[in-house]
């Protein structure tokens, strides 16, 4: 029994003694100049330090990728976007992960200490889009864990930038824009996203957590304003407000959304019964707004409008019945009435013209002498002589038909001496 504690308490202590291992993961490059792909055979990848995208350059990062993001990525931003950023697929729901190294909920112990460590918010740094980053970067089914421990400002997780100035001793630049879409955005205590100016951001059934605010707009002119739209997304516990409008301009349609309450937010003028999520502080679009949480039911989501059936070129182009006007059709007389056969009539031949008039004469009832007068199908006057009447006009038909502007025309010739009856 002695022997047996002894080799017991022996392995025990080689146990405490062995380091766990740490699960396997691919190290970011800290800088990424030419087009590069994460993809799940890599994954998780491992942010120990801040990344750069450059200009021209574009990261891709799989559907299902897991990447972890260390402490000491913290600092001004733990992902600078001077060129491109694409993030997942929107054609897949595998979710991209962002989240601390110290996540061994998702990609296994990155670190490799077991429960030393364990996750918290404001854990790394955030995400900038900076000005020049040329084609809109995407972020598709993704969800963002314990970030927002800096940013351009305090415990920021989003930082979309504009013009240059000076924030907090940062300099930003100008005319990000970015596309989310299908994503969760858990707990930060601070600001979920900043808006620089002319920075632009548009948000698509995205789900927010526990947030102090969401969207902090800073900097804008009548010029270069800032743009934030959301539709289709969820507002749950805001403590402060959806909107913290600091200065500048800016432009901001956040409707048909969920506030945390089927009432609404509350709005003294718009709404004065909503008992929702903290609004703004200033005027901005809500207005409608869901009465259930789309992240929860998806019938809440207003129906897509009919697909439009004049979106494809030439899919409702017109046909154009061309209606000459008085005097604009030719006339013929058949041989009933010269007993020789045809005979053009109107427009009057220089040979013959007072002779042609003539034939076309009434009688005192209105109805035409020669009962055998009449037009030719399309038969309309396009030069009479040298001068234009309609051949330019016909001209222009046929362009706009062959340009798919219309799909045929057609001309209508008639005896422009009776009456409509």
């Amino acid at each position: 029994m002695r022997w047996f504690f002894f080799q017991s308490a022996l392995v025990a202590l080689l146990l405490l003694a062995i380091p766990f291992p740490a699960s396997a993961a691919t190290i970011a490059s800290t800088t990424i100049s030419t087009d590069t792909h994460w993809t799940t055979a890599g994954s998780p990848y491992e942010i120990l330090s801040k990344v750069t995208i450059k200009p021209d350059a574009t990261l891709t990062i799989d559907p299902g990728v897991i990447v972890k993001i260390a402490a000491s990525a913290t600092g001004s931003n733990a992902i600078t976007v001077s060129g491109r950023l694409i993030v997942g697929d929107a054609s897949s729901s595998d979710e991209v992960i962002f989240t601390s190294i110290a996540d061994d909920s998702v990609g296994g112990d990155t670190n490799g200490d077991a429960a030393s460590t364990t996750p918290e918010n404001n854990r790394w740094g955030s995400i900038t889009f900076q000005s020049g980053s040329g084609a809109t970067s995407t972020i598709a089914h993704a969800r963002f864990r314990y970030g927002g421990a800096t940013g351009v400002t305090t415990s920021t997780l989003f930082s979309v930038q504009g013009a240059t100035a000076i924030v907090n001793g940062q300099s930003t630049l100008v005319g990000a824009q970015v596309h989310v879409s299908d994503t969760v955005f858990e707990s930060v205590p601070g600001y979920q996203l900043y808006m620089g100016s002319r920075g632009f951001i548009d948000f698509e059934r995205v789900t927010f957590e526990g947030q102090r605010y969401i969207a902090r707009f800073w900097t804008g002119s009548d010029s270069s304003p800032t743009t934030l739209i959301m539709h289709g997304s969820s507002f749950n516990n805001v403590t402060s407000a959806v909107i913290d409008y600091r200065s500048g301009k800016f432009v901001s349609d956040i409707s048909n959304n969920w506030w945390g309450d089927e009432t609404g937010p509350y709005d003294a003028t718009n709404n004065p019964t909503g008992k929702g999520n903290p609004g703004y502080r200033t005027n901005v679009t809500f207005l409608p707004f869901l009465t259930c949480d789309p992240s929860v039911d998806a019938s809440c989501l207003p129906a897509d409008p009919a697909p439009d059936p004049c979106a494809t070129p030439g899919a409702c182009v017109d046909n154009v019945l061309f209606l000459p006007g008085i005097e604009g059709s030719r006339l013929y007389e058949g041989a009933s009435c010269t007993g020789s056969g045809e005979e053009q009539e109107w427009e009057p031949t220089s040979l013959n013209g007072d002779a042609n008039v003539r034939a076309l004469l009434m009688d005192s009832t209105g109805k035409s002498i020669c009962n055998d007068v009449y037009v030719k199908e399309g038969d309309v006057i396009s030069k009479v002589g040298s001068t234009d009447y309609y051949s330019s006009f016909l001209s222009d038909l046929d362009s706009l038909k062959s340009a798919g502007t219309m799909n045929d025309w057609k001309a209508v010739a008639y005896d422009w001496r009776l009456s409509l009856d």
